[in-house]
């Protein structure tokens, strides 16, 4: 966990350098934001993956009879809200433990407009919306670079929320809904590839940015 936070509070911190880094040679942008701010971004990733797998042994471990007794009405009562007790508080820590990055989500919606308008170069800012698709929960279908540059111009011309939700995730509230195990274990399975793929868009974002600072600087 306490990787993960000081990975938060790293990138909290560095996507505001943008606005103090507008001279900066292209290198020296690479080394003092793009690097630290994918490295850090990793480790928030590696949390979130182990957290979905955690929260789906969890969620295995529990007794798969008795869930199935409840759901056709022969669990006894006390049996039934003991399961389902367990169950909330499996539910509980998952969506704490995930809404850790609640505070960068809203930041990175409120601030990309200001943010991608200071870039001058697009490997840099397909790369940044990039890591918004994945803290927003944009498609996780691999955009093309025509649909990064596209979803820049929106953001730079009318805002954050012109291709982002507002951002509390609706994820949270479907695992809060949810008491049946298997459909619980398909929606972190659903999460985690969607997950999966975003950190796919990003790292092949961040690595067209060194080719560029290899090929361009």
């Amino acid at each position: 966990m306490s990787n993960m936070i000081q990975g938060l509070d790293l990138i909290t911190k560095l996507l505001p350098q943008i606005k103090s880094l507008t001279g900066a040679r292209r290198r020296e942008f690479f080394d003092k934001l793009i690097f630290p701010l994918f490295e850090s971004f990793q480790e928030v990733h590696e949390f979130y993956n182990e957290l979905i797998l955690h929260t789906r042994e969890s969620v295995v471990g529990l007794d798969p009879t008795g869930f199935t007794q409840i759901l056709v009405g022969r669990r006894t009562k006390d049996s039934s809200v003991k399961l389902e007790a367990a169950l909330r508080r499996t539910k509980d820590e998952f969506i704490r433990a995930r809404r850790k990055d609640e505070h960068l989500r809203g930041a990175i919606r409120d601030d990309a407009q200001q943010m991608l308008a200071e870039i001058a170069w697009p490997e840099e800012r397909r790369f940044l919306v990039s890591i918004g698709h994945y803290f927003l929960g944009s498609t996780a279908i691999a955009p093309s670079d025509r649909n990064l540059d596209l979803d820049v111009d929106a953001i730079i011309m009318r805002g954050g929320g012109s291709r982002w939700d507002t951002p509390s995730s609706a994820l949270y509230e479907r695992v809060r809904r949810e008491y049946d195990p298997a459909r619980l274990i398909e929606l972190l399975d659903v999460s985690r590839n969607s997950l999966n793929q975003h950190y796919m868009n990003v790292r092949h974002q961040f690595k067209n940015v060194q080719h560029a600072i290899i090929m361009k600087t």
